[in-house]
């Protein structure tokens, strides 16, 4: 299928990636990681874009969280507030909306910036993050699909923001 024509290499560049830095993963991050590269293919093998983006991005995540927070520039937070929002454009995208589990990404979200917003110390972009974030929780708990989609959005724009701010403040 043209759609997922370049899977497959993403597939194999993704596992020798993660072979090259198994040492330093965290215990059973290659195997999680392997579980969700299966994930994938098969999404791939049907053609299912849907899933395929879903599966990828559940890829990242755990590698993301297979590496040492206290060697990174930039908070784990802000990566997961990214992830925050794209998925909860894959939740909202299409036919059938998955409210349950974008209230829990909205709660995990709320969570995330908790425990960076005190080291955020621009008022505007602190409180664009609220907005974002205030903006998931209530389409989520309200079933807002637009409003949902565009707070997706809102979400991962934001968190494009702080990792900026955060780039920056570490120079």
């Amino acid at each position: 299928n043209g759609d997922m024509g370049g899977v497959d290499r993403s597939i194999a560049a993704m596992r020798a990636y993660t072979e090259q830095r198994a040492p330093v993963l965290k215990p059973g991050a290659p195997r999680e990681f392997e579980t969700r590269l299966r994930d994938l293919d098969r999404a791939r093998r049907r053609a299912d874009l849907a899933a395929a983006a879903m599966a990828a991005l559940e890829a990242y995540r755990t590698l993301l969280l297979s590496l040492d927070a206290s060697a990174l520039t930039i908070p784990v937070q802000v990566d997961e507030l990214g992830y925050a929002g794209l998925k909860a454009e894959l939740l909202t995208d299409g036919r059938t909306r998955h409210w349950a589990d974008l209230v829990q990404v909205a709660a995990d979200a709320n969570q995330d910036w908790k425990v960076i917003r005190a080291n955020v110390h621009n008022d505007a972009l602190r409180h664009v993050m609220q907005v974002a974030l205030a903006s998931l929780s209530q389409a989520a708990r309200t079933r807002n699909a637009p409003m949902a989609y565009c707070a997706a959005h809102f979400t991962g724009a934001a968190a494009e923001l702080l990792r900026q701010q955060f780039l920056l403040w570490k120079q």
